[in-house]
């Protein structure tokens, strides 16, 4: 079923309106006519609705909320994404395919070895095209909530806005910066998560960090690792920088025990003994 978010709309009378790109998407897309049913995300509460009307002259459609829905399909931990900003058009499929996984933020950065730049003239216009990605990848991956799409602008800034972002949580967070280095031994993915058991509780609040195409300057994790950053190894193969994060976020939400069923029990997690 299609879901959209409409979270500056407000329903009267049990009615919502839907227009602009939501309503091109609806009407000329998706073809939807009176009586097709959807989900809608009102101020983070899922509903399913009704099409109870389809006005292409005045482009716009009217739904009938019917009920909520219950199940919710947000992780019970919050994944950030700190990305270094890369080539072209890569960083799209980069906010894509982290916000179909469940990323709740992605900070976009420009690294000491990016080719590209974050202009200030446009700068506005590609985060309004970064966000308007996020608002439909997690509308077609059934979220509940939009990835919030902020940028910064260096790897320092972004882990700092990434500490800032998950202060107060009941847990210590954990950044890891997959990392190859020809001069010193690094921990794996699973001893990073770990820490010194298999069995030791797993951190809620997880910061992955991933640099542009040239790699990380090495000034750059002496900092990050300063702040509490874990370089890690991602093994013999080298992932290309619009993989390895996309990877990386898989294996957390994995070890959290989100790759279940719908509607089933998450396993209970790993205490420290």
């Amino acid at each position: 079923m299609q879901r959209y978010f409409l979270s500056a709309a407000s329903a009267v009378d049990g009615i919502v309106e839907i227009t602009g790109a939501d309503f091109h998407h609806l009407a000329r897309v998706m073809r939807m006519r009176p009586g097709d049913r959807v989900e809608v995300v009102l101020l983070d509460q899922v509903f399913e609705a009704r099409v109870e009307a389809v006005d292409k002259n005045a482009e716009c459609a009217r739904l009938a909320l019917i009920a909520p829905v219950s199940a919710s399909r947000e992780s019970h931990g919050s994944l950030t994404l700190l990305q270094g900003l890369p080539k072209g058009e890569k960083i799209d499929q980069i906010i894509r395919q982290a916000c179909e996984i469940g990323a709740a933020r992605i900070i976009v950065f420009e690294a000491k070895r990016s080719v590209a730049v974050l202009t200030a003239d446009k700068l506005a216009a590609k985060l309004t095209r970064w966000r308007k990605i996020a608002k439909e990848a997690c509308e077609q991956a059934h979220r509940d909530l939009i990835t919030d799409v902020q940028v910064a602008t260096s790897a320092a800034t972004a882990v700092q806005d990434f500490y800032d972002s998950v202060a107060g949580r009941d847990d210590l967070p954990l950044l890891v910066i997959p990392y190859e280095s020809q001069t010193k031994a690094l921990s794996s993915l699973r001893e990073a998560l770990h820490g010194e058991s298999v069995d030791q509780k797993l951190s809620t609040a997880i910061g992955i960090v991933i640099g542009p195409e040239g790699g990380f300057d090495e000034a750059e994790i002496a900092d990050m690792e300063q702040r509490g950053g874990v370089a890690v190894s991602l093994g013999s193969r080298i992932l290309r920088t619009e993989t390895a994060g996309v990877a990386v976020a898989a294996v957390v939400m994995y070890e959290w025990g989100e790759w279940v069923a719908p509607g089933a029990d998450r396993p209970a997690r790993r205490e420290s003994e």
